[in-house]
């Protein structure tokens, strides 16, 4: 499966609530963080555009350590887990939902900076790649009850964006037959 980080660089995005909330209607494994802003990363898989979410809480409620086959862990200079890139939440996107973040003018700056340090190491990209390419090969090809059961239904929100995409086409061409007159 072809698998690439778009522009084939790291960097980090922020998506918007209302997209998570539409997703969230159909595969209540969407990651909602009311209220909260979300942070990611975004990959191409295959045709599609993926938004992987971090989460600044890398470990789960029990104190216990997320799943490795699904989750890159994040850590600061001083060897501090400090976020994990959750590739069990990633969700397709259509352009125009995600922005990317300007991080030397955020308000988490700092945070953001470590993460991204990280993240744009040689190491950590093979390893989210490598991650993702097995994720999907479990999920789709392999169909994996356990990964299947706590990974969002990949399919269907790709038809849900394949819709929500389709819906922006015709009311771009809607708009130019308008123009047109």
């Amino acid at each position: 499966m072809k698998i690439h980080l778009k522009d084939n660089k790291i960097a980090l995005y922020d998506i918007e609530s209302d997209y998570r909330q539409y997703l969230f209607q159909y595969d209540f494994r969407v990651n909602l963080k009311s209220g909260r802003r979300f942070v990611g990363i975004i990959v191409g898989i295959e045709d599609y555009t993926y938004f992987i979410s971090l989460t600044s809480k890398p470990l789960r409620k029990n104190g216990k350590r997320r799943n490795p086959r699904t989750t890159v862990e994040i850590y600061n200079e001083s060897h501090e887990i400090i976020a994990a890139l959750l590739i069990n939440n990633m969700i397709p996107v259509p352009q125009g939902v995600y922005k990317r973040i300007d991080i030397n003018n955020d308000k988490y700056k700092d945070y953001l900076n470590n993460e991204y340090i990280y993240l744009k190491k040689q190491s950590t990209r093979e390893e989210i790649e490598r991650k993702i390419n097995n994720v999907v090969n479990a999920v789709f090809v392999k169909k994996d009850e356990f990964l299947t059961s706590f990974c969002c239904d990949y399919l269907k929100l790709q038809a849900l964006c394949d819709y929500l995409k389709l819906q922006a086409l015709c009311d771009y061409l809607k708009l130019q037959a308008l123009c047109d007159q």
